[in-house]
């Protein structure tokens, strides 16, 4: 699943290149509904890199051993935090 800010980023990226390929800019006032009608297409990218994630997602996880990727997926790290109040990062001393 794609978060909303991706989604949010992906829509106006596939919009502004279909009025590339038209060469259609914003100052002839057109719709982006009017781009799709011209194109003869529907918005598509979001559905792709959905089932896309999928299939990727079952590859990282039937690598064996410690790998990096799978670790991040699934959420797991391995040791522990330190004890305590964690320390500032921007501190001045």
């Amino acid at each position: 699943m794609l978060l909303s800010t991706d989604e949010d980023r992906i829509k106006p990226f596939e919009m502004k290149a279909f009025r590339q390929i038209l060469r259609v800019t914003w100052a002839d006032k057109r719709t982006n509904d009017w781009v799709l009608q011209k194109a003869r297409t529907e918005p598509f990218m979001i559905q792709s890199l959905e089932k896309r994630k999928l299939p990727y997602y079952g590859h990282v996880l039937r690598k064996k051993g410690n790998c990096t990727e799978k670790e991040i997926l699934q959420g797991t790290t391995s040791g522990q935090r330190r004890r305590g109040r964690p320390e500032h990062v921007g501190r001045i001393t």
